[in-house]
């Protein structure tokens, strides 16, 4: 999958705020978007296939615990 010509990058939404970034290169990048003090952040987890889905759905499970124990997630990893 690659992006259409012209276009930077496509998200496509897994779900539970986690979704691939493909950027126009055809790279696919796993991301999760999340709110941590009142502003959007944006979580990496790696690339995809090096990172399957399973994987990086597992690892956006765990950033919801984080944030209830008041602990960014992206300053965790």
């Amino acid at each position: 999958m690659t992006c259409p010509e012209g276009q930077k990058e496509i998200k496509k939404s897994d779900g539970n705020s986690l979704f691939i970034l493909v950027k126009n290169n055809g790279s696919k990048l796993w991301r999760m978007r999340y709110r941590y003090n009142g502003k959007h952040q944006e979580l990496a987890f790696g690339k995809y296939p090096t990172i399957p889905l399973i994987e990086a759905r597992e690892l956006a499970a765990k950033a919801p615990g984080l944030i209830i124990q008041g602990i960014n997630p992206a300053e965790e990893r």
